[in-house]
């Protein structure tokens, strides 16, 4: 189920905040550097992190697109917020990515803490593709 604004602001997954230019440029820095991150990763055959990093670059864009707009996720469920606000906010023109997204947090958490080698080549791919036109569409709101 898609959640509104609201829902994450009630539910207290989503926080009002002073909007922070600067804060959200060093997330995009963040971001764009994990891009780098998850390409290097790839080459190098280790599948589960560039898998990891790409999703990394996800959630630290999106962080960016709520900074910006005078949002932050808190509790132990802000991934899941994270998520959440970009599917509210990207809509329909990035909804391929915003789908991708919620998988690859579930996808994670396995990968990062539980066994190693779950990742093939084309999901570290398909990561890399979907995180690139996640930070790409969140810069381009962002200029707005």
């Amino acid at each position: 189920m898609k959640r509104n604004l609201s829902d994450l602001l009630r539910d207290n997954e989503v926080k009002a905040v002073k909007p922070d230019e600067e804060q959200a440029k060093d997330c995009i820095a963040v971001a764009e550097r994990d891009l780098k991150a998850s390409l290097a990763n790839l080459k190098m055959g280790e599948f589960d992190w560039a898998f990891a990093v790409a999703y990394n670059a996800m959630i630290q864009a999106t962080r960016a697109l709520m900074l910006a707009e005078g949002y932050a996720p808190v509790g132990e469920a802000h991934h899941k917020a994270v998520v959440d606000y970009a599917w509210m906010k990207l809509g329909a023109s990035a909804e391929g990515e915003a789908e991708f997204f919620e998988h690859a947090r579930k996808k994670r958490h396995h990968v990062v803490y539980d066994k190693a080698g779950t990742v093939t080549r084309r999901e570290a791919e398909e990561a890399l593709t979907h995180a690139t036109k996640l930070v790409a569409a969140i810069k381009n709101k962002l200029k707005r």
